[in-house]
């Protein structure tokens, strides 16, 4: 019978219909039929069948096959990226807010697919309206459903980036193996294609501004998009025809009920005055009431008059949690009490079993339990989190652990952290670690089967990790400070920070590091490694006056007989002095590393020695002998068939070309080095390689240059890379020819 979009196609020609006409008799657009038709939408919704049905004058059998055929090319789609429903559970109980969802369903009746926001101050209940009147609505969008936490007030982490966003969005549209694309331009232009012609319902949680948001916008009236913030989010209003539900705080009548619905039978007079006492803000509404159903003691001996013990701008809910902390059990609230010692603004089950130093079973149990007295909850699936109150109160619980409770906590969660990392940069290093170690025992990491699953670890839990060994660093020697062993989680995360290029955040921690293993008369070779690292860092970030020295100490301490180790930091003083402009130096420091790695037969570290010296000549102005060179490199990795060294012969070739006056020679060189680079997925090489066929095409083809160098210079900001400005200046060049 052919596909939807063939019977669809050959009814209406059979009809005598343009896709114009068949769109003013059946009422669906003339751009929905052509995407149909076009292969562009596999899910039609059922009632968009039934009016092209009708308006092809379609009955029985004909009628049949065709609303067959549309479901049989849904359920095909669906089996290719199954229907995604990623609305967290729905708050209950839920009460009151009647009036704010008749205005949430009158504002959604009127948008027309402009966003709908709901907008008040924190622990108003903001998450937990939109998730109940999003479940409310859910049926209406039968092609999925769409969660993003946007984490725009987050005490300890920064608001997800647009393409942060966009990325999970398509993460939950196409499934965790897909392959996003690398370019944020080209990932808002698939998540909205992904969306054309669908209705689906996107949430939008915890925005801190309009831009935001923006580029996370379907492109079609016929989805619905739902947006919380902190703040009016105006420029919604102004540019996208948003319109805006603004919470208050719950009436006397409707905090009552709550309190009802979650403790039950109560005193009139206690319900009265606890609602009262807890400003009829939700979030300590619920979690008062959870109290006063475990013990029915009066309100005011709940709350013994310490509502101040927490404040939100002008509400007191401290109370609220001293009440639900006295009716944990000891184990809960020891749990409670160790969830404040780590920065972050969640943790995984596995992190948490290592920091109570239980086991998962164990822990799962605890969080569990914890979230039923809404003390935690699950930030995102497999994530548990506190809300910012929350987190204040067991941090003051987390100061009254005897100092070495704390300090061993940490550790565990440290040890967990590194035994992980290490995991994870096995399955990324392409060359052995220049040392190892054993970590501590403790809980089992989670399964890294492949390269992709360690990058998302990596990713998940950078920052994390980062909060994590900030607060060791300012802690000193104390609580899981770095005498503890915090550089060794800093070592094992250089792989991630490497791929993408965080060196500028990491040095401080390299720095801390380098003291640490000094201080703890670490042997040799690991000194020369933390050093290199920073030096490397230095290097990267365009800092070579400051990473020459590292590099020479690593030299200075390495043991004359680790040839490996010693031929890498000469290729590293080379690669410096040659950014310095000292060449000569460059390709001597080159040359003995080149000896050094023949010696101990290291196809590899070899082609790295040759790519030295071909970038020195290169700069040097000797382009015969970098082309002679490193075509020597070239022919080792293709035997060996190493892309990462592949990758770097080509930028080299590329650069080498363009510094002798040959465009055409670069430009294919340029080219095989970004396809490279992105079969790598490696954005800072990526935006560098479209840096170099912007400069190449400048010339010839403005237009294409302008959009390899702003691709570049969007990536490389993202990322704090140094030759941002460079590229800006190209481009500016570029735009005024």
């Amino acid at each position: 019978m052919g596909t939807f979009a063939d019977l669809l196609r050959r009814r209406r020609r059979l009809a005598r219909l343009t896709q114009e006409q068949l769109a003013d008799r059946s009422g669906v657009s003339s751009r929905t039929i052509g995407d149909l038709e076009g292969g562009r939408v596999n899910r039609p919704h059922r009632s968009t069948v039934a009016l092209l049905a009708d308006a092809l004058g379609l009955a029985g059998a004909d009628r049949a096959a065709f609303e067959r055929s549309a479901h049989d090319a849904a359920w095909a789609d669906e089996a290719q990226h199954p229907v995604p429903r990623a609305l967290p559970r729905a708050p209950a109980p839920f009460v009151g807010r009647d009036d704010e969802v008749d205005a949430l369903d009158a504002a959604h009746e009127r948008a027309a697919g402009a966003p709908v926001v709901i907008a008040g101050m924190a622990g108003i209940g903001k998450s937990a309206l939109a998730v109940h009147w999003a479940h409310r609505i859910a049926a209406k969008y039968p092609d999925g459903q769409l969660f993003v936490d946007l984490r725009g007030y987050d005490p300890n982490r920064a608001p997800l980036t647009p393409q942060e966003a966009v990325g999970q969005l398509l993460t939950q549209l196409e499934g965790p193996d897909s392959t996003l694309p690398s370019g944020f331009d080209e990932q808002v232009a698939r998540y909205r294609s992904r969306l054309a012609g669908t209705r689906t319902l996107v949430l939008l949680d915890n925005a801190a501004s309009s831009d935001q948001v923006r580029p996370l916008l379907p492109g079609n009236d016929a989805c619905a998009v739902v947006v919380t913030g902190r703040v009016r989010l105006d420029g919604l209003v102004a540019l996208d025809g948003a319109r805006t539900v603004s919470l208050r705080p719950l009436t006397h009548t409707a905090s009552v009920a709550l309190i009802r619905a979650v403790a039950g039978t109560a005193d009139d007079e206690d319900v009265d005055q606890l609602a009262s006492l807890c400003g009829y803000l939700p979030l300590a509404l619920r979690v008062a009431a959870a109290r006063l159903a475990a013990d029915h003691e009066p309100a005011a001996a709940l709350v013994s008059g310490d509502l101040g013990a927490l404040a939100v701008e002008d509400d007191n809910v401290g109370a609220v949690f001293d009440t639900t902390y006295r009716a944990l059990s000891p184990e809960l609230r020891h749990t409670l009490a160790l969830l404040g010692l780590p920065p972050g603004d969640s943790l995984s089950l596995e992190a948490i079993a290592a920091l109570v130093g239980t086991d998962h079973a164990t822990a799962r149990e605890r969080v569990l339990a914890l979230c039923d007295s809404y003390l935690l909850g699950e930030a995102r699936p497999g994530r548990y989190g506190m809300h910012d109150l929350v987190v204040l109160y067991a941090r003051r619980l987390a100061g009254g652990l005897p100092e070495p409770e704390r300090r061993a906590a940490l550790r565990r969660l440290l040890d967990f952290y590194v035994t992980t990392a290490l995991a994870a940069d096995t399955r990324l290093r392409v060359r052995p670690r220049p040392f190892e170690f054993e970590p501590a025992a403790t809980s089992l990491p989670p399964v890294l089967p492949d390269r992709a699953s360690a990058m998302a670890w990596f990713a998940d839990e950078y920052p994390t990790i980062v909060a994590l060994l900030h607060h060791a660093r300012t802690d000193g020697g104390g609580a899981g400070g770095w005498g503890a062993g915090a550089w060794r989680l800093t070592y094992a995360m250089n792989p991630f920070v490497d791929r993408r290029f965080l060196f500028a955040e990491w040095i401080p921690l390299l720095e801390e590091a380098v003291r640490a293993v000094a201080a703890e008369e670490q042997p040799p070779l690991v000194r020369c490694a933390m050093l290199n690292l920073l030096g490397i860092a230095h290097g990267q970030l365009g800092r070579h006056e400051e990473a020459l020295p590292r590099f020479e100490e690593s030299l200075r301490l390495c043991d004359p007989d680790n040839l490996p180790r010693r031929a890498a930091y000469l290729t590293n003083i080379g690669t410096t002095h040659s950014a310095i402009g000292d060449h000569d130096r460059a390709i001597q420091a080159h040359r003995a590393a080149l000896l050094l790695r023949q010696q101990v037969k290291d196809p590899r570290g070899e082609a790295y020695s040759l790519l030295g010296m071909a970038e020195s000549y290169r700069r040097a102005g000797l382009y015969a002998d970098a082309f002679r060179t490193v075509d020597l490199a070239m022919e080792s990795s293709e035997q060996r068939g190493d892309r990462e060294t592949q990758s770097l012969v080509w930028r080299c070739r590329a650069e080498t070309a363009e510094a002798a006056g040959d465009p055409e020679a670069a430009r294919i060189s340029y080219e095989r080095w970004l396809a490279t680079a992105e079969a790598l997925a490696d954005r800072s090489d990526i935006a560098l390689a479209h840096h170099g066929l912007g400069r190449m095409s400048a010339a010839t083809d403005p237009a294409r240059a302008r959009v390899h160098l702003r691709y570049a210079h969007r990536i490389l900001t993202e990322i704090g890379h140094p030759l941002a400005d460079e590229v800006a200046a190209t481009l500016r060049g570029v735009v005024t020819r």
